[in-house]
């Protein structure tokens, strides 16, 4: 295998998503998953956490663009795999944009999946065409 297959890619930016389409990435090239009672993972907790889940918890303002932005780029990424699309779109079905439009929220609702999606890519369309 090769060895740029096991490293994050660097186009996710923000928090969220790179470790999962790594993940994804090292199953579909063949690595195998396994168990390890034994592992130990070492995580930094901060004061602030980007993970805008961990800000809920922790009654913070959570920011999802990020988290957002990534889910559609990793859906970009595999456009051959309808049950990623599924899983994922199931996801993004929690998220809107906020009263003035700048950034994503969860509202409580299930909104249209395909709407979050298109908007996403038009403005990472947008941010493309300004480079």
């Amino acid at each position: 295998n090769d060895p740029a297959s096991v490293r994050f890619d660097e186009h996710f930016v923000g928090w969220g998503m790179e470790d999962i389409e790594l993940g994804y990435r090292l199953c579909r090239s063949g690595f195998e998953v396994r168990v390890e009672r034994t592992a130990s993972a070492l995580h930094v907790e901060s004061p602030r956490p980007r993970d805008p889940f961990v800000c809920e918890d922790r009654g913070l303002t959570p920011t999802y663009d990020s988290y957002v932005r990534n889910t559609v780029q990793f859906l970009d990424k595999y456009p051959d795999d309808a049950r990623l699309e599924e899983v994922l779109a199931n996801d993004l079905r929690w998220f809107v944009r906020d009263a003035a439009g700048r950034h994503w929220v969860k509202n409580g609702f299930e909104n249209d999946p395909g709407a979050v999606i298109e908007a996403v890519r038009l403005e990472m369309a947008s941010r493309r065409e300004d480079l």
